[in-house]
């Protein structure tokens, strides 16, 4: 009878680890196959990153004169605590730090939170409600990241600009788990969401690319938001007396062409 008990419990225990076992397989299996881990959520999860960045403004006094502010920082986000919406989902806190040495010390500029669920990540960042991921992640799927959208403008260099009206209709994820260096460190899974690419338009040029990397999130951020009156100003003799207009802005690069905005470089540099 006791020989049969330490069986019946052998068996058990047995039992009990091989179900535990295929659960957990299942459930790694499940993130990987959504690609949750592309965007993971934990509290004191941080990720730094070093980012550099150039506005472009208008010169006061001058309606011709344009100047360009850089600037070079690091940026630290931390998830810092957990609340439920009215919904009952769990968004996740995260402190933004800013400093001029990756290791600090640190100040905190803004506070911002996450929501993950099955089927998309939405984040709110200064008012703005955006949709950065949506699950199964797949190539060449699209959504619309920026539905919860409505005044899109903001003040930047001390001007107006309707930074996300220009966008494209659609995110879409251009490529998944492709090999990626940042910094002098290789990522072996990293997914790139086109958010925003340019278009023909000659006034506004809306480009916007996030990267992200398994088990870290976010690993890289390119914003190009720029805008121009270049082509009105030049066919008018405005500015420099050209008459060419159209032709004559075609050929200069964004980057110089342009009269107001910003363009935005974000890459890891540091994760727990």
């Amino acid at each position: 009878m006791k020989n049969k008990i330490l069986l019946f419990v052998a068996f058990a225990v047995l039992s009990f680890t091989h179900y535990s076992c295929n659960e957990n397989t299942v459930g790694e299996n499940l993130i990987l196959k959504k690609g949750y881990n592309y965007f993971p959520l934990e509290i004191g999860k941080y990720i730094t990153y070093q980012l550099d960045s150039i506005v472009y403004r208008g010169q006061s006094g001058s309606d011709c004169m344009f100047v360009q502010d850089t600037a070079s920082h690091f940026l630290k986000e931390e998830v810092v605590d957990i609340f439920e919406d009215n919904t009952g989902t769990v968004n996740y806190i995260i402190e933004r730090f800013t400093s001029q040495n990756q290791n600090g010390p640190w100040q905190v500029t803004d506070v911002w939170n996450t929501k993950k669920t099955e089927t998309q990540v939405e984040r709110v960042e200064e008012n703005l409600r955006f949709i950065k991921v949506v699950f199964p992640v797949r190539e060449g799927t699209s959504w619309n990241g920026n539905t919860f959208f409505q005044d899109t403008t903001i003040v930047l260099g001390g001007e107006t600009i309707d930074f996300y009206k220009h966008w494209s209709d659609e995110y879409e994820y251009e490529s998944v788990d492709i090999t990626e260096e940042f910094n002098g460190v290789m990522y072996d899974s990293v997914m790139t969401v086109i958010q925003s690419e340019a278009s023909e338009n000659k006034i506004n040029h809306r480009v916007s690319v996030e990267k992200y990397a398994r088990g870290v999130g976010l690993v890289y951020k390119e914003m190009k938001i720029l805008d121009t009156q270049c082509a009105i100003s030049s066919s008018a003799g405005d500015c420099d007396g050209d008459d060419s207009g159209l032709i004559y802005c075609n050929n200069i690069p964004w980057e110089e062409k342009a009269e107001r905005g910003l363009i935005l470089r974000q890459s890891v540099v540091a994760h727990n």
